[in-house]
């Protein structure tokens, strides 16, 4: 059985499909059956099988649990409740072609991508609630539980208390596009069984997707779900008008890329109170503007299964304890990188194993044991490009402006894959991001040769972001610069920490740079609390004609006094530095106080060598007419407050 789609036709073709139709009459016009239909209160009617909902400001109330071979319910009128009524709904029990069935669907008549289900009316202010939502093992792909959207007017989606359970390829349990906002999903359970989709940059692997929303004129809140499993990603909000994404549990167990629990390319965004605890995958995408980020709890973990990062084998062969794979495509590979094989007829040769060359971008060698050996069949799988991140905020979209972040506990795990707790990447001078009081802990697991970076930036300026009063535990490093390098990552009054299985060379700042040729330089931690052995590291830099420099800064708060102890205004202070060069003037304020920020050391490579260059002792004088003119030196090495007697008349 299939559905038909209604379009423009006269009376007498209208009668004529009616007849005709092979799928349950009730989908095909409001259903009227007495068997089907019983009518319960005023604006109430009682449901015992599929049907089309179609008579506006009704709450239809389920009876009993109910399946179809194709879809289930088509909403064509607003304001329509869907109770559940403790039953489940279970769709798609028949091959359909390859046909997209739907638990519940609301969509216009020209949205072709969904041919062959009823179309047509309007949907908005719809609430599904209270009940279950199973996909049959027939189900086509892209047979979305619930999938509203491209119809008139919809705003006001409403799901509530509703547990789907979904598992075919490229399935989504809750997907709207074109509304105008004003979605309320929250308190449902989310099984998403489906672990294969055909385009990961589509977004075709989320479990929540409210797409196309950057005319929305309502806000959403998703929040108190619960979603388990998922090729790719939890929730994705494209509003721009309030939202609200919050206390939320998301786990998936993604083998595709953009794996995010949250992703948030929508602007004025609020998202706290989340559990994001992936088996595999990547924790909150921030790409949008006037985000507000906090308290919320993520640990992250990536494997090296990741589809896109592999590749069909052409041909596979062991020879003298070196294994030479030819890919059919790109493998995306580098010399370090844990790779997996499965599926060669010599199982011999299928394991984990650690990239020893890329001869060319199809090619790639690896160390194993064993006789000469060469196998057919198989495929490559390798980890997602840098691993699991954390917290990535990324300007891809535009300009990232008035994004905060804080009161956030986010912990990567590096086992096989490489971790880092926060990453930022095309963030350009003028994108105002605030990063303070929150804890980013980046962890090696084991014995595993993957890095863990606390922070890790590329095609980065820092120029207006604020990096202030977090706590930084890593077991590689504090911040780490990419291939294409990124400047003036600038991390303030924070405590920096090595973790308990940190590498021997811990370094405060590792440069990868050199390899892709990008400058790095004006990284700075500015009056650090080292602990646990973290201090001025610099292991990973090296001799490269791609330049790379940090700066250790301490401040200096100077108050200027009379021999009476009486706080002296405008005195012109300047300070130099050991070279003689000039690194602070300024006059104090009324209570006689200025304060200096001042690079104690600078480190920085040049194309034969790495020099760490200390930039005291400093010389500090300080004048005011009507006072005697006095200078002093010092040597800083950590945060410093002193006070200093000016003789004045």
């Amino acid at each position: 059985m299939q559905l038909l789609r209604l379009r423009r036709f006269s009376f007498q073709n209208l009668i004529l499909v009616l007849v005709l139709a092979t799928f349950q009459p009730s989908l095909n016009a409001a259903p009227k059956s007495p068997s089907a239909l019983l009518t319960m209160a005023d604006h109430q009617v009682a449901l015992t099988e599929c049907g089309v909902l179609a008579k506006a400001g009704t709450t239809y109330i389920l009876q009993n649990d109910v399946s179809s071979p194709g879809t289930c319910f088509a909403v064509q009128a607003d304001r329509i409740t869907l109770d559940l009524n403790g039953h489940t709904i279970t769709y798609g029990t028949a091959e359909s072609g390859g046909q997209h069935r739907h638990a519940v669907v609301g969509i216009a008549c020209w949205a072709h991508d969904l041919d062959g289900n009823p179309c047509g009316g309007s949907a908005s202010d719809l609430t599904i609630a209270n009940g279950k939502i199973l996909q049959a093992t027939t189900a086509a792909p892209f047979s979305h539980a619930i999938r509203v959207g491209q119809i008139n007017g919809l705003k006001n989606l409403t799901v509530e208390g509703v547990e789907i359970t979904v598992s075919a390829p490229n399935t989504i349990p809750i997907y709207t596009t074109f509304s105008k906002g004003g979605a309320k999903i929250y308190k449902n359970v989310i099984h998403n069984n489906v672990t294969t989709i055909t385009n990961r940059g589509a977004f075709q692997g989320m479990s929540i997707k409210l797409d196309n929303e950057v005319a929305a004129t309502l806000p959403n809140l998703i929040h108190d779900n619960v979603i388990i499993g998922g090729a790719q990603a939890g929730i994705r909000e494209t509003n721009s008008a309030g939202s609200k994404i919050y206390n939320n549990h998301i786990s998936m167990r993604a083998t595709y890329s953009n794996d995010f629990c949250i992703d948030a390319p929508g602007s004025k965004i609020e998202i706290y109170g989340n559990n994001c605890h992936p088996a595999q995958g990547r924790g909150l995408h921030l790409n949008g503007s006037d985000l507000i980020v906090h308290d919320n709890v993520i640990e992250v973990t990536e494997q090296p299964n990741n589809m896109e990062y592999g590749g069909e084998i052409s041909s596979i062969i062991r020879k003298s304890g070196v294994v030479t794979i030819v890919t059919k495509s790109p493998h995306y590979q580098r010399v370090g990188n844990p790779v997996t094989i499965s599926g060669v007829k010599d199982s011999s040769l299928n394991g984990s194993f650690t990239v020893s060359g890329t001869p060319s971008v199809t090619i790639l060698k690896y160390s194993q044991a064993g006789p000469d050996s060469s196998g057919v069949g198989g495929r490559t799988t390798a980890c997602e490009l840098n691993g699991a991140y954390g917290i990535q905020i990324e300007s891809d979209l535009g300009v990232i402006g008035n994004v905060k972040v804080f009161g956030n506990k986010v912990t990567a795990n590096a086992a096989q894959c490489d971790a880092v707790a926060l990453k930022m990447t095309n963030i350009e001078a003028r994108d105002v991001v605030e990063i303070y009081d929150n804890q980013f802990v980046a962890k090696r697991v084991g014995n595993t040769g993957s890095a863990a970076h606390a922070i890790s930036v590329e095609i980065f300026d820092g120029t207006k972001t604020s990096i202030s009063k977090n706590i930084f535990i890593s077991d590689t490093d504090l911040g780490h610069i990419g291939y294409r390098g990124g400047s003036n990552l600038r991390i303030s009054n924070s405590t920096v920490a090595k973790g308990s299985n940190s590498i021997t060379q811990w370094q405060l700042f590792g440069f990868g740079n050199q390899y892709g040729g990008g400058t790095a330089i004006g990284e700075a931690v500015q009056d650090p609390i080292f602990k646990d052995g973290a201090g001025v590291q610099f292991g990973l830099m090296a001799a490269s004609t791609a330049l790379e420099e940090f700066y250790v800064n301490w401040s200096l708060s100077l108050r200027v006094v009379t021999q009476t102890q009486v706080a002296v205004s405008g005195v012109n202070v300047i300070i130099k530095d050991h070279d003689g060069k000039e690194v602070y003037s300024g006059v104090t304020d009324s209570n006689g106080n200025a304060i200096a920020f001042l690079p104690s050391r600078r480190v920085y490579n040049t194309a034969t060598t790495v020099i760490s260059e200390p930039k005291g002792p400093y010389a500090v004088s300080m004048s005011k007419s009507g006072c005697s003119a006095s200078q002093f030196t010092l040597d800083l090495k950590d945060k410093t407050e002193m006070s200093k007697v000016l003789n004045c008349n």
